[in-house]
């Protein structure tokens, strides 16, 4: 299910609206009841949404699936993470409790 239920999200323009955009990033979360299983996704319209945490080292190795190139990895901790661009769309996706077939269908479900 979605968490929190009342998050406010869009995009966001200085001047009441009238001048430059802020804020163009949109993070959805999910999580069974018990937060043993857990998504985070971050988008943003033309780069890669900025996160505070699972950093990849500029020389990691890139992965391709369907033709998109991306970063993929997994913590000690069983996390999974990724970030690329699809479309002019910038997404991270960080998994907890999933399974790695798991975690590459999201991936999929948006690089169709």
């Amino acid at each position: 299910k979605p968490w929190p239920e009342n998050e406010q999200g869009g995009i966001y323009k200085r001047n009441d609206g009238t001048s430059e955009v802020y804020w163009d990033a949109e993070i959805l979360n999910y999580s069974n009841e018990d937060f043993t299983r857990s998504v985070n996704l971050e988008v943003a319209k033309g780069h890669i949404p900025w996160m505070d945490y699972m950093h990849f080292n500029t020389e990691d190795e890139t992965s391709v699936i369907n033709n998109v190139e991306l970063k993929i990895g997994k913590t000690d901790e069983g996390y999974y993470y990724t970030e690329f661009s699809y479309n002019n769309v910038g997404f991270t996706i960080c998994t907890k409790g999933l399974t790695q077939d798991e975690f590459v269908a999201i991936i999929m479900s948006i690089i169709k």
